[in-house]
């Protein structure tokens, strides 16, 4: 009997143990995400914008992120003035220069460009493939890449998008 007691009272001490309360928020308890994980290469992010955002119309480049479905949000335009690049990194609008250009000229733009923003701090080089033309005034950009270095940190974001009138 005292075998039976013990082993009695040793299998209600694992089970309360090894038992886990497990609750959910109530609609009333905020739910906060987990925070966002630094990018692998520091503190730059290239984001998205739509058109009206940056006041980009016309002439020009437009690049999208590759893997997008949607063409409705870019991460960089290039009108036909050499200052007239725009891209959104770390929440802000930011305003480049072109500082060189190599490689195959159309609509403005070459297949190779760099680029430095206003203040300095940050450079883009942007590599493009040109595609066939989509239309008499547009032509597809197979494939790319925009390479942003800011503070010694670089990141690089493939792009598809178009050039064009």
């Amino acid at each position: 009997m005292k075998t039976l007691l013990s082993l009695s009272l040793v299998a209600t001490f694992l089970v309360g143990c090894t038992a886990q309360t497990v609750t959910s928020p109530t609609p009333s308890e905020p739910v906060t995400p987990p925070a966002a994980s630094p990018s692998p290469t520091g503190n730059i992010q290239v984001e998205e914008f739509t058109l009206d955002e940056v006041g980009a119309r016309g002439c020009g480049m437009y690049l999208w992120k590759a893997d997008r479905k949607s063409k409705d949000r870019f991460v960089f335009f290039k009108g036909l003035n050499p200052d007239s690049m725009t891209m959104r990194i770390n929440g802000q609008i930011v305003k480049f220069t072109r500082t060189a250009g190599t490689g195959d000229e159309f609509y403005g733009q070459q297949t190779s460009q760099t680029f430095r923003s206003e203040d300095g701090s940050t450079s883009v080089i942007v590599e493009v493939v040109r595609g066939a033309k989509q239309d008499v005034e547009v032509m597809a950009i197979d494939q790319g890449t925009i390479r942003v270095s800011k503070n010694g940190q670089e990141v690089t974001t493939p792009v598809v998008g178009n050039a064009g009138c």
